[in-house]
């Protein structure tokens, strides 16, 4: 498995997670591509293929499992691409589809995994749209905007279906791994939400500093987020009266810039909890591994740093690639 990384210097950058995690492992860099004329705004990886976004207009495929570089792809709407997101039907090993934001409002929605080709370009968005996220069953999507729109997608008919007014811009929408709840981040705050309930706020996670990032644990009942004085916050999602009570520990200077991603690594015993092993990227160019086996229910707990590699970039985003 490889950690792929998007710099504001236009790079991907490869580094390989070392076969044993453990305390003085090293991070080895396995690739550098010159993806974009411009910064990285986002990636994805799924299957063998990540993705990147960046403020050129374009998107940029590659296949990291042979080390090709796949071509690039024009943004049908106008402007940067701010976010994408790939979709891989369950039980599939390869994604079906891609999707991607752009910074004229639209959502174009391609064909992915082999046959690369635009399918269908959807406008909703009065401003750049800064995040979206795709439902488990790929029925329907979420996205956020400049706006402060929310709005809801049918991908069946490839049209809005549902639009809210948000009272501050969002930063962040994500779906749970089992589709029944999404998180929204907007600002200092990430409030839960309940599909099911249509969008009711199950749990609200007030932070003391900028929220920039976050993790969700697949089975719903909890959620680490990166904040931009390099904190790391836990919070217990199981009910509202304990994320509202504060984070359950938070590991001050976890970095020295802000968090710009958390990636999970290795899952915990039957798929519960935190993984078991995490990555960390801040936008001061460093990369960390982490192992949180140690960690107690006491608000003085830490998560035990692995690895540190410092990539000499500006970080942007991370995705884990297989």
């Amino acid at each position: 498995m490889q950690l792929v990384l998007g710099t504001y210097e236009r790079f991907l950058l490869g580094y390989k997670l070392p076969d044993e995690l453990q305390e003085g492992c090293q991070l080895q860099r396995s690739f550098t591509y010159a993806a974009h004329q411009g910064p990285v705004r986002c990636l994805d990886a799924a299957g063998p293929y990540v993705v990147s976004g960046g403020q050129d207009d374009q998107l940029h495929i590659y296949d990291v499992k042979k080390n090709q570089d796949l071509g690039f792809m024009m943004n049908p709407g106008d402007g940067a691409i701010p976010c994408l997101q790939f979709y891989t039907p369950q039980g599939s090993q390869n994604p079906s589809y891609l999707f991607s934001g752009s910074d004229d409002g639209s959502i174009a929605i391609w064909k992915a995994g082999g046959g690369w080709e635009h399918l269908k370009l959807m406008r909703g968005h009065k401003g750049p749209v800064r995040s979206l996220s795709v439902h488990p069953s790929g029925r329907l999507a979420l996205s956020v905007g400049h706006d402060r729109g929310l709005r809801m997608w049918n991908l069946a008919k490839g049209r809005c279906s549902y639009t809210a007014k948000l009272d501050v811009e969002a930063d962040h929408i994500g779906f749970s791994a089992d589709g029944e709840s999404y998180a929204l981040l907007c600002d200092k705050l990430i409030t839960i939400n309940s599909v099911v309930q249509e969008g009711s706020i199950t749990a609200k996670l007030q932070h003391p500093r900028r929220a920039v990032s976050l993790l969700q644990q697949s089975d719903g009942n909890g959620l680490l987020s990166g904040l931009d004085d390099g904190r790391l916050c836990y919070w217990d999602l199981r009910a509202a009266a304990a994320a509202a009570a504060g984070p359950v520990w938070q590991q001050e200077k976890a970095h020295n810039g802000r968090i710009r991603a958390i990636m999970g690594i290795t899952q915990g015993a039957d798929n519960i909890g935190l993984p078991r092993h995490i990555a960390t990227a801040s936008s001061d160019g460093v990369v960390k591994l982490w192992d949180n086996r140690i960690l107690g229910s006491s608000s003085s707990s830490r998560l035990q740093e692995l690895a540190s590699v410092a990539t000499n970039g500006r970080i942007t985003g991370m995705v884990l690639s297989a």
